[in-house]
């Protein structure tokens, strides 16, 4: 029992790790550690990860080319200009005090320790929402 929580907490701690990028990590490294301590602690033998590798070189070839697409449109401001249409289209009018909490717990000036999906899915959620009305933000830094 003990084995598999252990490797259900690994599972956990990888998926929040690609999700929150602590320490500027990227996700390929965030998915590489967890992969790796799967091996390590025995949860898969390294035999059958590289079996796994071996026949699903589709799949992996998928996530290669997604995230290469991704980068290449992040670089070219396509997510950004995407959250600028979602806010605008749902009229957002507090789009400023969003935008400050995110740069606030970014920690720069152009939110760019968030990454792409995180600034995009909480523009269309806060362009979804009601308008708040004014900004009573309490966000702080994280740092």
């Amino acid at each position: 029992m003990w084995h598999t929580l252990f490797g259900g907490l690994i599972f956990v701690a990888t998926l929040a790790a690609i999700m929150i990028r602590p320490y500027r990590l990227n996700e390929a490294t965030s998915a590489a550690t967890g992969a790796v301590l799967m091996v390590v602690f025995g949860f898969v033998s390294l035999e059958e990860a590289a079996r796994l590798l071996a026949r699903e070189w589709n799949t992996f070839g998928f996530f290669l080319g997604l995230m290469t697409i991704s980068a290449l449109a992040e670089e070219a401001g396509v997510f950004e200009a995407l959250a600028s249409a979602a806010a605008l289209r749902g009229g957002l009018r507090g789009r400023d005090c969003v935008d400050q909490a995110m740069i606030t717990l970014d920690g720069t000036p152009n939110k760019g320790n968030l990454g792409a999906n995180a600034i995009l899915g909480v523009s269309i959620a806060v362009a979804r929402a009601p308008d708040p009305g004014t900004c009573r933000s309490t966000v702080t830094s994280a740092e």
